[in-house]
């Protein structure tokens, strides 16, 4: 399920939904040129004794006022609080705190209170 909130712009990303998950974006966000967003690895990967699938996908949700910089890599099972900015190049994989600048691979909080 894609859900994407009233004011959203985006400039040419890439939202990669292979599962049944939800990849929820919020309100008045900012989606940079070639952005890629996925809620799976895209193929599954089996353990070879039980056969077992070790890499699941996992729902992304993306607060209100979002600012996704170019070339971000949003991740499976990340979680982006309202207000964040994520500098070109992030790769986010987890959770980010509301109102703050992360940046980097993985992406690490550089500044908060933004």
């Amino acid at each position: 399920t894609l859900i994407v909130g009233a004011k959203t712009t985006m400039v040419q990303g890439s939202l990669q939904l292979h599962e049944p998950l939800t990849l929820r974006i919020g309100e008045d966000c900012m989606i940079s040129s070639q952005v890629y967003v996925s809620v799976s690895d895209i193929h599954p990967i089996h353990d070879r004794t039980t056969g077992a699938r070790i890499n699941a996908g996992r729902a992304v949700e993306i607060g209100d006022h979002v600012w996704l910089g170019l070339r971000t890599m949003v991740m499976k099972g990340a979680r982006i609080g309202t207000g964040a900015v994520t500098a070109a190049g992030s790769i986010v994989s987890g959770e980010v705190p509301p109102h703050c600048i992360v940046g980097g691979a993985p992406a690490r909080v550089m500044r908060r209170d933004v």
